[in-house]
């Protein structure tokens, strides 16, 4: 009736405590975090991506925009260059109108003294066409000598010679004249056609510098947009990052409190194991254990914890090889050189290098493989491979047993 009793007790503390240990809320408070982190990384990715993606998009900009800058510079020079053109064709057509007029008035002049002095030519020729008979004899009769006489109706040949020589003159003069003055129209024409294929020339450049501003000017406006946008894109990831790093410690907060649950209830199994020992013993003081097995007294945390340790470092291995990884568990716990616990063996420090990485508690969150789970209980109702302590990778130099990828010894 005491084993009875005894017996009942132990399963019934066990599934408390197996129940206890995996509480859907802390396992899903646990997965959700681990989520959240996931998808902040994935948030991250996201973020730095559209940054540089910005950060690639001003740099194009800006170099489209000192491209644009460097030929709106080639714009107004050859708008200035143009400027300068058109005065000095100004200056040149003003100055050839003064020419035109100097040269109209010269006409008139060359004009008006060809005139008098086709009219002065007319009436000598009238006068001497109207005496010309007397005057000659007038002048013949008045001379002392012949030779004077002679030397005057000269005189009379020579004016009428300096006339027509005088007419002569004026009419090639007027027609040098007009001939320079219709010269001048044309250079002048041609002046103000080049002043006019200059302006258009002017006018079109002009339309090219607007536009070519313009499209500085968006480039601007979408430079100043995008890194607006940059910067909030780098907010939001100092956001993340923030967020990430609080989501960590509420991660490491998790596993530490995980760790001391499991520690504290060890504890607490210890010391229900001894009290049920001093209970059965005082109830039954002639009683004694003839069992002969090696069965170590364990509780669903124990289990749970040893089918993880094994799947972290023999999930791949056979049978026999999770068996051995459950063996040197249960042999530490019997030894005196290392923790009496199940949990006190897997969490001492530097044992296992899946409690350091963090493998061990994931594993342990989301429950142990129906293999390895089997192999830990075969261990903990007293199944043993052998005596060892240790297993590493397997070495030729270290002398053991091979079982599978391990060498124990």
């Amino acid at each position: 009736m005491n084993i009875f009793k005894s017996s009942f007790i132990k399963t019934t503390i066990a599934i408390c405590l197996s129940l206890s240990l995996f509480m859907p809320v802390k396992a899903s408070s646990k997965s959700n975090v681990t989520n959240q982190i996931s998808d902040i990384n994935e948030q991250k990715k996201n973020t730095e991506s559209n940054i540089n993606d910005a950060k690639n998009k001003v740099g194009n900009l800006e170099s489209a925009k000192t491209k644009l800058e460097t030929y709106l510079d080639d714009l107004n020079t050859q708008l200035t260059q143009m400027s300068d053109k058109l005065a000095e064709l100004g200056n040149q057509i003003n100055a050839k109108e003064e020419e035109i007029t100097v040269t109209k008035q010269e006409l008139e002049a060359a004009k008006e003294k060809e005139a008098k002095q086709y009219d002065d030519m007319k009436k000598r020729i009238k006068y001497m066409y109207e005496n010309g008979t007397t005057q000659y004899l007038e002048i013949f009769f008045e001379s002392k000598s012949l030779t004077d006489a002679l030397n005057r109706a000269e005189y009379i040949v020579q004016i009428y010679d300096y006339d027509q020589d005088m007419l002569d003159r004026y009419e090639q003069t007027k027609t040098e004249i007009a001939d320079k003055e219709a010269l001048m129209v044309e250079e002048q024409s041609q002046l103000y056609s080049l002043q006019d294929e200059v302006e258009a020339q002017q006018q079109k450049v002009a339309e090219i510098v607007a536009s070519t501003s313009t499209k500085i000017s968006q480039y601007s406006n979408e430079i100043t947009a995008t890194e607006k946008k940059a910067k909030e894109y780098e907010a939001k990831l100092a956001e993340q990052n923030n967020t990430l790093e609080n989501l960590k410690k509420v991660q490491a907060e998790q596993k530490a409190a995980a760790e001391k649950a499991a520690a504290d209830k060890a504890a607490k199994e210890k010391a229900e194991k001894e009290a049920v020992t001093k209970s059965e013993q005082s109830t039954d003081t002639t009683t004694t254990s003839t069992s002969t097995t090696e069965t170590i007294s364990s509780s669903g945390g124990d289990l749970a914890m040893l089918a993880a340790i094994i799947q972290c470092e023999a999930g791949g291995e056979s049978t026999e090889g999770k068996l051995a990884v459950g063996s040197v568990v249960i042999n530490r716990v019997r030894s005196s050189a290392y923790p009496n616990t199940v949990v006190g063996v897997i969490y001492q420090s530097g044992q296992f290098t899946p409690v350091a990485s963090g493998r061990f508690a994931l594993v342990l969150s989301q429950g142990a493989s129906s293999s390895c789970t089997s192999a830990a209980q075969q261990v903990l109702n007293g199944y043993s491979s052998g005596s060892w302590l240790h297993f590493k990778v397997a070495n030729p130099e270290i002398d053991g047993t091979v079982i599978g990828n391990h060498v124990f010894y």
